[in-house]
């Protein structure tokens, strides 16, 4: 039988779902299927099928006699699946840090290698529903969410696991399209059930392999699509605190979130903290008195050095808002005043005392108001980072 690989785009909408759905039945039954990714083409196999996974071997083996030269192997192959949500609660991922990898990365070009206990990984297997040593190592699970609509679509359909071996481990081309799987006769020779051709994909570099360390660290290996610096920056957090002029509250809770974040331990997720005014005067100083009750209360400052040393105002820009992940408003009027000049960030924008109410100015009060204040503020901030790490 001729192997089928037409060009999607030449089809209608009712043509391709079908084609993905005999794509996704070939997995199920035990064929062999060339798919997309946003990285490049790979070979497809249900990792709950030997006698697929065999063939994918001896396609390997045989491209290796063929050139004479090893394949880049790994010690198992890698689960593609269709979302990570579910994928994420599979894995029982817990740590802050690996949360928050897997969030933001996930779907995309990046390979998961997740340690487990022994006894974890066998039960994580198992519930993947792959056979033993297949998507493990005997020391973690190697998966990846690939972000290719089409291939997520497939996956989705297959119900069953998938494992996907990029394109020229087998000798036939970069990957970056169907390579010589274009010509006559390639595929239907090597037993491949169907190409699914959706022109040439948009990175053409394999995936950025990130390990997930037992104990709560990572690291990247095997640098592709996604670079170090790159993952570095999605790794860390960045909070923003919001009131009017950035001399009183803001500014205290700026001085109270680093205090608590420096009593976090070294494995949690680096946390950036910075406030601004939406009708800032810039360079101005703290109070005296937000500085004072901030001692008093044990707030801790840099390197030995008072809270709030050397601390200047800042007027809110673009930048602070861009890089934000989430915006405390000391009140529902700095919340609008924030939300209306930049809407794209609205819902990153919340009011810092959860129950809504405003956190009133201490401005012109006396030393046991900013007191006041600060100790609402120490209260408040613990209960977001709390949250934000949940």
């Amino acid at each position: 039988m001729k192997t089928a690989k037409p060009i999607l785009s030449q089809m209608t909408a009712r043509e391709r779902e079908e084609y993905l759905q005999s794509a996704a039945k070939s997995l199920r039954d035990g064929h062999l299927v060339v798919l997309p990714t946003e990285t490049v083409y790979g070979v497809a196999a249900s990792a709950a099928h030997a006698g697929a996974l065999d063939q994918m071997s001896s396609l390997i083996a045989a491209a290796e006699q063929l050139t004479g030269l090893p394949a880049i192997t790994m010690a198992c192959h890698t689960l593609h699946g269709p979302d990570a949500e579910p994928l994420e609660k599979t894995l029982e991922i817990t740590h802050p840090i690996h949360r928050r990898l897997f969030c933001r990365l996930a779907p995309g070009p990046i390979r998961f290698v997740v340690e487990k206990s022994p006894a974890d990984l066998e039960r994580i297997v198992k519930q993947l529903g792959a056979l033993p040593g297949v998507v493990d190592d005997g020391h973690a699970v190697h998966v990846r969410v690939p972000n290719h609509p089409l291939s997520q679509r497939i996956l989705r359909f297959a119900e069953v696991p998938v494992v996907v071996r990029r394109l020229s481990v087998f000798g036939w081309g970069s990957g970056k399209d169907i390579g010589l799987l274009a010509e006559d006769g390639v595929a239907q020779r090597a037993g491949i059930s169907m190409v699914i051709d959706d022109g040439s994909v948009p990175a053409g570099k394999h995936s950025t392999t990130v390990h997930l360390r037992h104990a709560g660290g990572y690291s990247v290996e095997a640098e592709g699509a996604v670079t170090e610096p790159e993952i570095t920056r999605q790794v860390e957090r960045s909070i923003l605190f919001v009131c009017t002029g950035n001399t009183c509250r803001s500014p205290m809770a700026e001085a109270v979130a680093q205090s608590v974040l420096s009593e976090v331990p070294a494995l949690a997720v680096t946390t950036h903290v910075q406030s601004a005014g939406v009708a800032a005067m810039p360079g101005q100083p703290a109070t005296p008195e937000a500085t004072q009750a901030l001692l008093d209360c044990g707030v801790r400052g840099r390197a030995g050095q008072p809270p709030l040393s050397g601390f200047r105002s800042r007027q809110l820009t673009r930048t602070m808002v861009e890089q934000a992940d989430v915006i405390y408003a000391m009140t529902h009027s700095h919340a609008q005043s924030v939300i209306s000049k930049y809407p794209f960030a609205a819902d990153r924008v919340v009011v810092l005392d959860p129950s809504g109410a405003d956190i009133l100015d201490p401005i012109g009060g006396s030393l046991d108001v900013y007191r006041q204040t600060a100790r609402r503020l120490a209260e408040l901030i613990r209960r977001r980072l709390a949250e934000l790490d949940a």
